[in-house]
């Protein structure tokens, strides 16, 4: 009986250090039908938000309000002009601050792709009236009259190839670095086909974009962004076409705008 005591101790004790092993080892908590992964909530909403990995098409409208800063100068004298405009929306001459649509292709590696385009036209004319008063042995006459006259049509554009980074502040923001090319132009038709000028020019183009998102696919959008023109020309022609010139503008333009946008992915 004590032999078979020690015995069955022995063989009770090596059956409980083997459940135990094999519990710790996880051996168990696999092959239970009920157990559930552990997750990380954070690291999921995260992934949600930036599209988890996932290529994405970005569709912005940039530039549609802010503060834009632009100096001109030439580079043979010391000589130079500089504007500071405040605007939301609205009618500007200024190619740089005009409000532009914006196409990026937002790859895997948080690398962006892009373009971004702006379109103008507008149309100038000059009106004006005239009173004329004639007094005589008949009495007072007073004639009025208007006249208006079409001074021609602006026309300018722009189109800024780009790359960028997106940098993942937080879950709901994202500050994106991007540089690229602007070539950029306008053109000046007059009244009564008299004539036209145009201007190309050739700028450095480099900004930070940061995105706020209010929803999964919308996009509050704010930046800073530095053009600085590294070539441009300049043409006229007559109305009839028979005389034409083209010359290089030697100078430098240097434009700056705070700007505000709304965005969204496709």
């Amino acid at each position: 009986m004590r032999n078979f005591s020690k015995s069955g101790l022995a063989l009770l004790l090596v059956s409980t250090v083997s459940t135990s092993a094999f519990g710790q080892s996880g051996g168990a908590g696999d092959a239970s039908p009920n157990a559930t992964p552990s997750l990380n909530p954070k690291s999921s909403s995260e992934d949600a938000a930036h599209g988890g990995g996932k290529l994405k098409v970005s569709l912005a409208l940039e530039r549609v309000g802010g503060l834009s800063y632009t100096k001109a100068s030439a580079k043979d004298s010391d000589t130079s002009a500089s504007l500071t405009v405040f605007q939301l929306g609205g009618v500007t001459v200024n190619p740089y601050a005009a409000p532009r649509l914006g196409v990026d292709l937002l790859l895997e590696s948080n690398l962006t792709l892009g373009a971004a385009l702006s379109v103008g036209r507008y149309s100038v004319s000059a009106s004006g009236a005239s009173t004329t008063t004639v007094t005589g042995a008949g009495g007072t006459t007073t004639t009025t009259s208007s006249s208006s006259q079409d001074l021609g049509s602006l026309f300018i554009y722009t189109l800024t190839p780009r790359v960028g980074y997106r940098v993942a502040a937080s879950p709901d923001f994202d500050v994106t670095p991007r540089a690229g090319l602007t070539l950029a132009g306008g053109s000046v038709s007059n009244g009564g086909s008299s004539g036209s000028a145009g201007v190309f020019a050739l700028a450095l183009d480099a900004e930070v974009v940061g995105a706020y998102r209010a929803t999964q696919s919308f996009n509050l959008l704010a930046g800073v962004g530095f053009d600085y023109t590294v070539a441009a020309s300049a043409s006229s022609s007559s109305g009839s076409g028979s005389s034409s010139s083209s010359t290089d503008i030697k100078g430098g333009l240097f434009a700056m705008q705070l700007w505000l946008g709304v965005g969204g992915y496709l």
